[in-house]
């Protein structure tokens, strides 16, 4: 090698020196040359899921260690949880996938300077749904802890051990079925042990032997309600208000008014809806008093009393599709909101409540009684509830079921989990890992599980 070639490699290699060290500095500072060669500041992003172990895809190319990648080109993916530096500022389409989940997919934005976190990642899986009971059934009763299903035909009644995966059947003995009875809008006591069809009691540890509700014979006995305690049911006649005890077969009348044509038995009160001349008065009783304590009138409409366990009284109104929320221990303003156009309602905690219409799911803060719309689709809304991990919608159709995520950005993306036919009554595990509905699949009708 000759003194005049080494210099040269001397003078190469201390301004390559003095090239790359301002850029590597630049990179590790958090900045990037553009195009024109303009240094611009760039973003971070911050991505967890659960489970982990998502490959993350931006703009559809997925993320790759650069050394891994040489090699070892199988396991250079980079995956959840993790930290991707040195974005440009832009929007980005980001995906995710992992091996037997649905994939997930939003647009971001990254700013300049900003770290964007996108820490609360469910990812759900890719599941076949499964058949618990095969049939057409009239009627279908999940218990409240999601263990036991009654379910109805024109000839039995299928009961279901969840669980224990245990079926047993009763045969309908329509004899037995007195009439004059309608059926509960809630059969399941709270203890998640009985369940009334029509004049039943069928307790779960004795199916073949139920307790009957004594009735009368000209009287139209409805709104049969479980007490707290699963010791009483209350119903209403012609008389009024009445329970029947389930242990001693004894019935009573509590509040004799022949106008209350619906009723709610809240923390040891009874609020009830009773026709006037000209609106409807909802009187507030106490549990062993027949006295009313308060009373607010509405206009004269068709009302029932939905959603017990939400800390406002919930009154709908069928033929008009209005919801009123009411505060009965607001002397100043017991009417809480008035909202309209509402067909399924959905309580997520105390002050959240999402509510839909045929075609559009909403989202209230009954705190400050700010409404958003989270989204609107093209067919009609069959029913929503929401995923307990929060952040996540669950909605059906008639034809499919839906994930939606709502952020706090009040930005949503769907993913569709299912496409069957005549979904409804969805239901979903207090665990947030199973969902049971009613469907037809590969030619099948009946009740329906799978898991998320």
């Amino acid at each position: 090698m000759t003194l005049r070639f080494r210099r040269f490699l001397y003078i190469f290699f201390i301004l390559l020196f003095l090239v790359i060290t301002p850029l590597v500095w630049l990179y590790a500072a958090g900045y990037k040359i553009k195009n024109g060669w303009q240094i611009q500041k760039t973003g971070m992003l911050v991505v967890e899921t659960e489970p982990k172990g998502a490959k993350i895809y931006i703009n559809n190319e997925p993320k790759q260690q650069i050394l891994k990648k040489i090699f070892s080109e199988e396991n250079s993916y980079i995956t959840t949880p993790t930290k991707i530096k040195n974005l440009l500022p832009g929007k980005y389409n980001i995906k995710l996938e992992k091996k037997n989940y649905w994939p997930w997919e939003k647009k971001i934005e990254i700013e300049s300077g900003k770290t964007t976190f996108f820490e609360n990642i469910k990812l759900f899986k890719n599941n076949i749904p499964q058949i618990l009971a095969e049939g057409q059934f009239n009627e279908s009763y999940l218990s409240p802890n999601k263990k036991y299903a009654a379910l109805i035909d024109n000839e039995q009644i299928i009961f279901l051990n969840i669980d224990e995966k245990k079926e047993e059947n009763y045969s309908i003995d329509k004899s037995i079925f007195d009439e004059n009875f309608s059926q509960a809008k809630n059969p399941w006591s709270e203890d998640n042990k009985k369940i009334i069809i029509k004049n039943l009691i069928f307790d779960v540890e004795n199916i073949q032997k139920p307790t009957i509700i004594n009735g009368d014979k000209d009287a139209k006995i409805n709104n049969l309600k479980w007490a707290e305690d699963s010791k009483k049911i209350y119903y209403l006649n012609n008389e009024g208000i009445n329970y029947f005890d389930v242990d001693s077969k004894k019935t009573k009348n509590i509040i004799s008014n022949a106008s209350i044509f619906d009723y709610l038995i809240k923390n040891n009160l009874i609020y009830s809806l009773e026709k006037t001349n000209q609106s409807t008065a909802i009187n507030t009783y106490r549990i062993d008093q027949e006295s009313a304590i308060g009373k607010i009138n509405l206009p004269s409409y068709s009302y029932e009393f939905i959603n017990p366990s939400s800390k406002y009284i919930n009154i709908y109104d069928e033929e008009y599709k209005i919801l009123y929320l009411i505060d009965p221990f607001s002397n100043l303003k017991p009417l809480v909101d008035i909202i309209n156009d509402v067909n399924k309602t959905y309580w997520i905690n105390n002050d959240a409540l999402l509510y839909s219409n045929n075609f559009e799911i909403w989202m209230l803060d009954a705190k400050t009684l700010n409404k958003n719309l989270v989204t609107r689709i093209g067919s009609e809304i069959e029913g929503i509830i929401w995923y307990p991990a929060g952040g996540y919608i669950i909605y059906t159709t008639e034809k499919n079921i839906n994930i939606l995520e709502w952020g706090s950005d009040n930005k949503c993306c769907t993913t569709k989990i299912i496409e069957a036919e005549s979904i409804k009554n969805i239901n979903l595990d207090k665990e947030g890992e199973t969902l049971y509905f009613n469907a037809k699949t590969n030619n099948q009708l009946g009740l329906y599980k799978l898991a998320i």
